[in-house]
């Protein structure tokens, strides 16, 4: 998929659910050699929150935030990188649900192809993470938050 991506190839949200789904598998058949799993991914879509939302419902959630301008400057400014972002201030006009088998209920009006990721809120419990802060400073209130109570 990342090889597609170089070559402005982008997955459809079928193709997006699938690899989803095909890495919850991959966790649910390894988390089992150790106690935790860290999982990374862009929260900027709510069709991958869903679905890793949906196959591990006790996961803790962090978001690292910063403001919209910041965010902005940064993928201006990324290298090699796919998406180049969706001018500031845009907004999604729907949005994808998935349903409990993972699969899409709805689509997404303005971006049928993924070129126009806008960042859709968060309404579930989460972390929040200054994007500001030194990833160490960060990492620790992921350490700290992942600790038995």
């Amino acid at each position: 998929m990342r090889d597609n991506f170089v070559k402005g190839i982008y997955p459809s949200l079928n193709q997006r659910r699938e690899f989803a789904l095909s890495l919850c598998d991959f966790v649910r058949n390894n988390v089992h050699e150790n106690s935790a799993a860290i999982i990374s991914f862009s929260f900027v879509n709510t069709d991958l929150r869903d679905i890793f939302r949906y196959h591990f419902p006790m996961a803790v959630w962090a978001l690292v935030d910063v403001q919209e301008d910041i965010a902005a400057e940064r993928i201006r400014t990324r290298k090699g990188h796919f998406y180049k972002g969706a001018p500031v201030g845009s907004r999604v006009n729907g949005e994808v649900n998935i349903d409990s088998q993972g699969k899409e209920v709805s689509k997404q009006l303005n971006d049928p192809d993924n070129k126009d990721w806008t960042f859709a809120s968060v309404e579930y419990p989460h972390i929040v993470l200054d994007g500001l802060d030194p990833i160490e400073t960060n990492a620790l209130k992921i350490f700290y938050a992942l600790q038995p109570r």
